[in-house]
């Protein structure tokens, strides 16, 4: 009886310590700038959830996998770049490179501000062939609110 009381106290703690670190935060897509041009696409319901481990410093998924973090995108644990002591503000990037497109590379930097309330998604895409020639650049704004 003691062992089982042990084992779900243990648990109990265990799942505490490992959730409380973590921060999901739902993001809507809202719109989208490519060459000087910003259009409004609030309409098309778009959104994804980004969890967070503040403890760690590190972004663990993105939830649901989207066309454009496909299997041929992997990414783990993405390190925070900023050094904010506040979490109101958090920079990240990766860099991509897809099975569809080999000699294609992008580069993604993520800018979560205002107090995690919006997040820009800066996307750079490289053509390998010709020694990281930049071929195309765009963005896209999300709306988002902490879960």
């Amino acid at each position: 009886m003691k062992i089982l009381s042990f084992i779900s106290i243990f648990t109990i703690v265990f799942i505490h310590n490992v959730w409380a670190g973590l921060n999901t935060i739902q993001c809507h897509l809202i719109e989208i700038t490519r060459a000087n041009q910003t259009n409004d696409v609030s309409h098309i319901g778009y959104y994804y959830d980004l969890i967070i481990n503040l403890e760690e410093n590190s972004v663990s998924k993105f939830i649901p996998i989207q066309k454009f973090f496909a299997v041929n995108q992997k990414f783990e644990n993405m390190k925070i770049t900023s050094k904010s002591d506040d979490q109101k503000s958090l920079n990240f990037e990766r860099v991509s490179k897809n099975n569809s497109y080999p000699d294609q590379t992008n580069k993604y930097h993520y800018s979560l501000t205002d107090n995690m309330k919006e997040l820009t998604v800066k996307i750079i895409q490289f053509d390998k062939l010709k020694d990281k020639m930049l071929v195309d650049e765009y963005s896209r704004k999300y709306k988002c609110k902490k879960n």
